[in-house]
């Protein structure tokens, strides 16, 4: 691992994630309202509502991805990736502690924000490499589609409002790897994303993507 510099951020992913957290606060207020029943849109059974998460998850992870490779190639991987690793950590730990405090029967043990923390170990030795990470993506979500595997992880009893296990999702983060080797790296970090009042708010959103999941 190299010396440790400033990390620039990059404008594109920030926005990116931005998106992805414009979604997520879009289905929790959807989610809140159809709970109370003050709509009615079916939140756990239409195809849209019930599937989005699923993308607004691969968004995370994705980009997640993206921006660690960004580490990798700027030698700030020392410092920057541990100091990541541990606001992920503390992070899901808040989440798995607090939700347990207000939810014993349904607490956090296995959220998003655990995944992103296992994923992101992980991922470490395929940061520079180009296909490989693209072939084990494929692989990782063509064997539960396709072929019905059952990837083994922590699955407690009870009911837990947000379960999402590393894999297959881990391959999400490694199609981040490879779109960055693939497409992603050969574009400017300043790359232009409009000067309008969404481009910015997104951009913002993306920055302040993880105080604002907590």
């Amino acid at each position: 691992m190299g010396m440790t510099k400033e990390f620039t951020r990059n404008n594109l992913l920030d926005a990116l994630r931005g998106f992805s957290v414009v979604l997520m606060l879009l289905h929790h207020i959807v989610y809140v309202l159809d709970s109370y029943a003050i709509i009615h849109v079916g939140v756990l059974s239409h195809p849209f509502w019930s599937n989005l998460p699923k993308l607004i998850i691969f968004i995370f992870l994705f980009s997640s991805g993206i921006s660690l490779c960004y580490l990798a190639k700027e030698g700030v991987e020392l410092k920057a990736y541990f100091l990541r690793l541990g606001k992920l950590f503390l992070g899901a730990l808040f989440i798995s502690g607090y939700s347990y405090l207000l939810f014993p029967d349904s607490w956090i043990y296995s959220g998003i924000l655990h995944c992103i923390f296992i994923c992101s170990i992980l991922v470490i030795p395929f940061l520079r490499l180009k296909w490989t990470p693209l072939i084990f993506s494929v692989g990782l979500f063509t064997l539960p589609l396709v072929f019905g595997v059952e990837y083994p992880w922590i699955n407690l009893p009870q009911f837990t409002y947000d379960y999402e296990p590393p894999f297959p999702w881990f391959g999400s983060m490694l199609m981040g790897v490879a779109c960055y080797h693939l497409l992603w790296k050969g574009w400017p970090k300043n790359y232009p994303t409009g000067e309008s009042v969404f481009s910015k708010v997104l951009a913002y959103l993306g920055k302040n993507s993880f105080v604002i999941y907590l």
